[in-house]
């Protein structure tokens, strides 16, 4: 289709310029000597697809000296101030109506439309309208209200040479008036007539077609082979169900045996570790395999003895314990003292010494405890001093008695009532003495020595070094007794 180059915007847009090109200077309209209308360029195109300009009067053609404007309109007319224009702001938009019906009830036809160029609700000429966007108002159609009816063609020839077989022929719907295949949708399907039919053709015969064994499965031992039995009719050599054959089927699969079998010993997996705790001896399985396929077989197909192989294991669920001996005695028999045991770590199950690490230490039992801590109770000892002298002064007052004096000391050496010791343990104080001095007549004076009461306790008359030496030597041992005990 030819389009109007006047009518396209790309146009419109370029005559728009070029006018506002030539328009940028006055333009001067002469039709006499004396008047003459001035005008100013035109503006530009407003959304009313308008452009407007200014003019005056003027008396020469260089718009010098203005005239009253009433005198160019009465010499030269009323001057053109509006005009029309074509901007991109302007254009207008084009509107469709609906589609007219088919031209023709049944076949091809062509339906129309109204296109028209519209602005605001406004119609607008169609130069104000792109002609590059206007859409068809005219199209083809094709009208339904035939006459449609199913058509067939011939049977084809049954498809198999014999037995029973179906025969297929074409059924379409076509459009009477128009002489024309259309589609099934168009016919009604409850008339349809059927496109396919049984049909049976000559005897047939039928056989088993069997294949050759294959290579036994596996290379060593019990397998199977295989081969094809495969149902054929006799005159086509066409495969067909085994159902048509009426003999029994030949067997597909037999037993077989590879010779090519190679048998060894093979390591399976360690045993458990017999020690639970401790060292002890790991044994490993071994199984009779055949090597090609790996399989494990009876110990009697492997002709050499089943090797054996051990190994040192460590058994990890040990047990750790405390043992203890019994208490020693006492270091003392009253006021404190302590006994002590011995302590050791053992495995619990073999009772073998461990290092004591191994054991809990929280938990390890003490070594030493106190002991006989009540007080001792409180003792008396009897302590004697030094003989005296014996009271035979010569050999002529013999026998004569000498006496010692006794003391009752507690703990501490302090001199106590006598009535606290014990009197049958009391040493003696007085005993029989001679003297070796020959008589002299010589008489005694009174008051040398010390008086001597009868048997039991004295006291003394005075200080003597000797005595008081021995009585310290004595108590010292009975002290170091008393400690021992």
């Amino acid at each position: 289709m030819l389009t109007n180059p006047i009518s396209s915007s790309s146009f419109r847009r370029g005559l728009f310029t070029l006018v506002a090109f030539l328009s940028m200077s006055v333009v001067f309209l002469p039709v006499s000597s004396a008047e003459f209308w001035c005008y100013t360029p035109w503006n530009s195109c407003n959304a009313t697809c308008q452009q407007v300009r200014s003019v005056f009067c003027a008396s020469n053609d260089f718009c010098e000296d203005s005239l009253d404007f009433d005198v160019c309109v009465g010499a030269l007319g009323t001057p053109v101030l509006v005009q029309n224009c074509f901007g991109d702001a302007c254009l207008a938009d084009w509107a469709t109506g609906s589609w007219s019906a088919c031209s023709t009830a049944c076949g091809a036809g062509s339906q129309t439309r109204p296109v028209t160029c519209m602005m605001d609700g406004t119609v607008m000429a169609d130069e104000q309208c792109d002609f590059g966007t206007r859409p068809s108002s005219s199209m083809g159609c094709t009208g339904w209200a035939c006459t449609f009816v199913w058509t067939t063609g011939a049977w084809s020839a049954c498809d198999v040479p014999c037995g029973d077989g179906t025969q297929v022929r074409t059924v379409s719907c076509v459009a009477v008036e128009l002489g024309a295949t259309v589609a099934d949708a168009y016919c009604d399907a409850g008339l349809r007539p059927a496109s396919t039919q049984g049909c049976f053709g000559a005897s047939c015969a039928y056989a088993w077609e069997v294949g050759s064994w294959s290579a036994c499965s596996v290379p060593c031992g019990e397998g199977t082979s295989e081969r094809s039995v495969l149902c054929r009719e006799a005159f086509t050599g066409d495969l067909v169900s085994d159902v048509y054959c009426t003999e029994v089927k030949p067997a597909v699969t037999q037993a077989c045996e590879g010779t090519g079998c190679v048998y060894a010993w093979e390591p399976g997996d360690w045993g458990d570790c017999p020690a639970a705790c401790g060292p002890g001896i790991q044994e490993r399985a071994f199984v009779c395999v055949e090597a090609t396929t790996g399989e494990v077989v009876e110990a009697l197909w492997c002709a050499e003895a089943r090797p054996t192989e051990v190994r040192l294991c460590e058994g990890t669920a040990c047990t750790y314990e405390w043992r203890t001996s019994a208490w020693s005695e006492c270091s003392v028999t009253c006021g404190g003292g302590f006994a002590s045991r011995a302590i050791w770590c053992v495995e619990a199950e073999t009772e073998v010494l461990v290092d004591a690490g191994l054991c809990d230490g929280p938990t390890e039992p003490a070594a030493t405890m106190a002991c006989n801590e009540e007080a001792c109770p409180e003792t008396f000892t009897w302590a004697a001093g030094d003989w005296g002298p014996c009271s035979a002064g010569c050999v002529d007052e013999n026998p004569g008695v000498r006496t010692r004096a006794l003391y009752c000391i507690d703990g501490g050496f302090a001199f106590v009532d006598p009535a606290l010791c014990d009197p049958l343990l009391a040493p003696e104080a007085t005993q029989a003495c001679e003297s070796d001095q020959a008589c002299a007549p010589v008489e005694a004076k009174p008051g040398d020595g010390c008086s001597v009461s009868p048997r039991g306790a004295a006291t003394p008359s005075g200080p003597r070094p000797g005595a008081l030496l021995l009585l310290l030597l004595a108590l010292a041992v009975l002290f170091s007794r008393n400690r021992r005990e």
